[in-house]
């Protein structure tokens, strides 16, 4: 799977790198406060909360039937993607 996400963000945005974390901190730490993250939208209502709070750049991305709309991913700023299980699976 983590080989299918690769070629997906690498046809994308020319990316080449997936980084899996647990925390906003943790995530910002290691990729940098410079840097722009595109989430997912609708999401958790915590994670835009959180990101606005620390003054993190963020881009919201509308979500399709099959996930993220990679034209969107494909004409943002975004320099990193921030995913989650929001609609795989749904609390």
């Amino acid at each position: 799977m983590k080989k299918d996400i690769v070629a997906q963000t690498i046809f994308s945005k020319g990316i080449g790198e997936v980084v899996a974390v647990v925390g906003l901190p943790v995530i910002v730490e290691l990729l940098g406060r410079e840097r722009i993250f595109a989430i997912e939208s609708p999401s958790y209502k915590k994670i835009e909360q959180v990101y606005r709070a620390a003054e993190i750049g963020y881009e919201l991305l509308p979500l399709t039937y099959d996930g993220i709309d990679s034209a969107a991913l494909a004409a943002s700023s975004a320099d990193i993607l921030h995913v989650t299980p929001y609609r795989s699976f749904p609390s």
